[in-house]
């Protein structure tokens, strides 16, 4: 699942038409239902269980025994894996600036 605050409802529906031969086909939607009567937070949509992104997920999360979950890990071979426009998609999405350095 993809999920973008409201501020970047332009950049979710980038991000789904880039992914969209992986999506299903519902187009992004807001979070919460506004039929309910609350402010719209996000848009989200979910990709399609697809074993290249099973083996993507299998490259980044790592299960920690310790805390029960799966924790992101950056593959040693990063340069291979992504270019520099799939790099700073990466960055947008979960990325945060930590003094000189991205964190």
């Amino acid at each position: 699942m993809f999920a973008i605050t409201l501020n970047s409802k332009e950049y979710i529906y980038y991000l789904w038409n880039l992914f969209s031969p992986l999506c299903t086909l519902t187009k992004p939607r807001p979070w919460p239902n506004p039929n309910k009567g609350k402010p719209i937070l996000q848009y989200y949509f979910y990709t399609k269980s697809l074993p290249v992104l099973t083996k993507m997920f299998k490259n980044w999360y790592k299960w920690d025994e310790n805390n029960s979950k799966y924790v992101k890990t950056v593959p040693l071979n990063i340069s291979d894996l992504l270019t520099e426009r799939e790099l700073a998609i990466w960055i947008m999405d979960d990325g945060f600036k930590k003094s000189n350095a991205v964190g």
